[in-house]
């Protein structure tokens, strides 16, 4: 068995855990375990991608695997978006009830920028869990968008601009919002688009210095920047 196979396979199983333990709720594992089992098939299949564009003098794979990893960040991000209860995700509800929807309205509807980020700051120093929840909830929302700044100017040569970049990130993150407010799962706010979008742009600028942007493109394409 040739070593990319190896490394290629590896990946497969790490995965296929994962998602044994996803599909059976009596496991319940923890963050850490499936952050590990999810970064461990994602390294493995980046070697096995890596030494089979060697072997066959082809980025081809390195690019098959980065559309790979874009594929599963999107998953995961819709799973932390409608579906993950650790934050607040409720999935799919019911908004013919009347009564559901105009409470939610009152309580997770925020159209007013800056006024969830500024009554955050004003609650840092109230307790320990409550700064805990706070800083998880702002660092979260700044850098869930960010991967977009990895993976669409790589397999998008348009996404390459920086105003193109905006305007895709932009459409992404109110697209979010909309269909939490539509599906009622978690919360509608405004402030969510400033720090999802912001992360995001600003992590495109500092991919884009060109020592970073010439290192990231020889890591994930095995070729130069352009």
């Amino acid at each position: 068995m040739k070593d990319y196979t190896k490394f290629y396979l590896s990946s497969v199983i790490f995965l296929l855990i994962y998602l044994l333990l996803e599909v059976i709720p009596a496991i319940n594992p923890s963050e850490i375990t499936r952050i590990f089992l999810l970064c461990g098939s994602c390294l493995f299949m980046y070697i096995g991608g890596y030494k089979l564009s060697k072997a066959i003098n082809s980025n081809r794979p390195m690019r098959v695997n980065l559309f790979i990893f874009f594929i599963i960040y999107l998953v995961l991000l819709v799973t932390l978006t409608l579906f993950d209860p650790i934050w607040g995700r409720t999935g799919i509800n019911n908004i013919i009830d009347t009564n559901s929807f105009k409470y939610y309205i009152d309580n997770a509807l925020n159209i007013v920028p800056f006024k969830t980020i500024s009554l955050y700051i004003k609650n840092l120093s109230y307790n320990a869990l409550t700064t805990k929840n706070i800083v998880y909830n702002l660092l979260g929302n700044f850098v869930c968008m960010m991967p977009f700044a990895l993976f669409l100017p790589l397999l998008f040569k348009c996404e390459r601009k920086f105003l193109r970049f905006c305007e895709t990130i932009l459409c992404i993150t109110v697209s979010v919002e909309l269909i939490q407010f539509i599906t009622t799962s978690g919360t509608c706010d405004i402030d969510d688009v400033i720090l999802n979008a912001g992360g995001a742009i600003l992590f495109f600028g500092f991919l884009n210095i060109p020592i970073i942007k010439k290192i990231i493109y020889k890591i994930f394409l095995r070729e130069k920047s352009e």
